[in-house]
């Protein structure tokens, strides 16, 4: 499945395919969208009249795309491309770029971006398989207090009939141990669930860690997002000036 996610800078947005580079991170506030063959983080942030997409052979995937509308028009007009493309909207005009040197250009310029992504992708799937463990754990727990659940239940019913034949003297023994065998069991049902949390108090720590990184790597992204969407639009204005630019209806 291709992958693609969308981050905003200076009024525009990232999006990234995992089918060609790891999942790029989103930031808060934006909203998953799913269609066709690829899932993308879209922001609704787009006022600075510039978007871009480098788009791979026969228009069915891409390695940058920062205008999620605009994906199905392009791929469609992209079907019969056999070479890497570089499309941009520029002042709501749309064109495209097949000239080798300025789509290496383009690929080059967003290079950074696509390693972020690998690195992003790479924490993702270790904080994935973090996640497994802990639910693994977590699954165990969950049965545990369901059985101290229903103990407990049990326990305080015995302590009231307890109660009752102590008041009326009646013989207690059989109840009484009841009463102790269900009260070890839930000691050792409680140093279980004790032994289960200290299993899973290492891999809450890691993913604590993991976060602490991706947050960081997201920084440097915003960081390099917007610079290549500087260059990118100086590019494509350069394009437009050597007319090797061309113009989609």
């Amino acid at each position: 499945m291709n992958r693609v996610q969308r981050n905003p800078f200076a009024g525009a947005a990232l999006l990234a395919a995992a089918a060609l580079l790891a999942p790029l991170a989103a930031r808060a506030g934006e909203h998953v969208h799913q269609h066709d063959s690829y899932t993308g983080y879209v922001s609704d942030d787009d006022r600075d009249g510039f978007s871009y997409g480098i788009v791979e052979p026969g228009g069915h995937s891409f390695s940058v795309m920062t205008n999620f509308d605009d994906w199905q028009q392009l791929k469609e007009s992209l079907q019969g491309s056999a070479t890497p493309v570089f499309w941009f909207r520029l002042d709501g005009d749309a064109y495209v770029v097949r000239d080798h040197d300025y789509v290496a250009r383009a690929r080059d310029i967003t290079r950074p971006m696509r390693e972020l992504g690998q690195k992003q992708g790479e924490l993702g799937r270790i904080q994935g398989e973090l996640g497994r463990n802990q639910g693994r754990i977590g699954a165990q727990q969950g049965r545990l207090g369901a059985e101290q659940g229903a103990l407990g239940a049990r326990l305080a019913a015995i302590s009231v009939r307890l109660a009752m034949r102590s008041r009326n003297g009646d013989d207690s023994e059989d109840l009484e141990r009841e009463k102790e065998r269900i009260e070890r069991r839930m000691e050792a049902l409680s140093a279980r669930q004790e032994e289960l949390a200290n299993h899973q108090n290492p891999y809450s720590g890691r993913q604590s860690e993991l976060g602490e990184k991706q947050a960081a790597l997201g920084e440097q992204q915003r960081k390099v997002s917007r610079k290549a969407a500087a260059e990118l639009r100086r590019l494509a204005e350069d394009a437009i000036r050597d007319r090797v630019a061309e113009r989609l209806e």
